[in-house]
């Protein structure tokens, strides 16, 4: 039996209980006793009113941060599915074709017709050969992911399921946190590499519409359980409460990240 069903069958337990004394009393006509009994009535009474009340509200709100949480996970879902159109064409390019001489404007208009991506790479193997824009992405040319531990696990996952997968967020070599997308490229049976696209933190956080600083009802957490130490890491500034009675927690499965939401109203957190 939940708490809740408990906490409503003791408080009725009580009140049938003072009513059965109530009846007693009422027939051995002692006013005193009588005037106490009625209180006690209606103070129980009063008490599960207001108890009833304080669950119903709590319902209320449990449904909509679980509703915003859907909400959000759908926008992220709905973001990240550009990544894949975006490495889908890049790899099925490269596969059918080889890696194009004009790479740059190939990638740039990959880009242009993808929203919420930040860069694009191509990888020989594991070694990154290509980056547009290569502005700014200079560092990361040469980089071996599959050589790299803190890189290689999410790396090679990305080859087991054979499609996408969302690594990170990670540090990049470049500078800045961004989730790493990796989707293998497979020409004559044979893997070659990898189609590649960074996601910038600030860019999904504004594809999802997580701001906890400019949302007034809402506070959001990101995190993955980190595949080198095995332990949930936490990416937002936001901290979860140890008790989740009012936190949604929905999965986001393209790059087993867990998205938690909490009502920002003290009150009934």
């Amino acid at each position: 039996m939940s708490a809740r069903r408990t906490a409503y069958s003791r408080g009725f337990s009580l009140y049938f209980l003072a009513k059965k004394i109530y009846i007693k009393i009422i027939k051995s006509r002692k006013p005193i006793l009588i005037g106490v009994i009625v209180f006690l009535v209606l103070t129980i009474v009063t008490q599960l009113l207001t108890y009833h009340r304080y669950l119903r509200h709590q319902d209320q709100v449990l449904q909509k941060i679980n509703h915003e949480a859907d909400f959000v996970k759908d926008k992220l879902k709905a973001a990240l599915s550009f990544s894949l159109s975006a490495t889908k064409t890049l790899a099925f390019l490269v596969a059918e074709h080889g890696v194009p001489d004009d790479f740059p404007a190939v990638a740039r208009e990959i880009i242009i017709s993808n929203k919420y991506i930040d860069a694009l790479e191509l990888t020989s193997e594991g070694v990154i050969t290509h980056v547009y824009p290569l502005e700014g992405n200079e560092s990361a040319l040469g980089y071996d992911i599959l050589k790299d531990p803190a890189t290689k696990k999410e790396a090679l996952k990305a080859l087991e399921k054979k499609e996408l997968f969302f690594a990170g967020p990670l540090n990049l070599k470049q500078g800045g946190r961004a989730v790493v997308g990796r989707l293998p490229i497979v020409k004559d049976s044979k893997f070659v590499g990898f189609s590649v696209v960074l996601v910038r933190m600030s860019t999904l956080l504004k594809a999802a519409g997580i701001d906890s600083i400019q949302n007034k009802d809402y506070v959001y957490q990101l995190s993955k359980v980190n595949p080198a130490t095995g332990r949930e890491e936490f990416f937002l500034p936001a901290s979860v409460p140890h008790e989740k009675r009012h936190v949604a927690i929905v999965d986001v499965p393209d790059g087993e990240w867990k998205l938690y939401v909490m009502q920002k109203n003290k009150e009934v957190i």
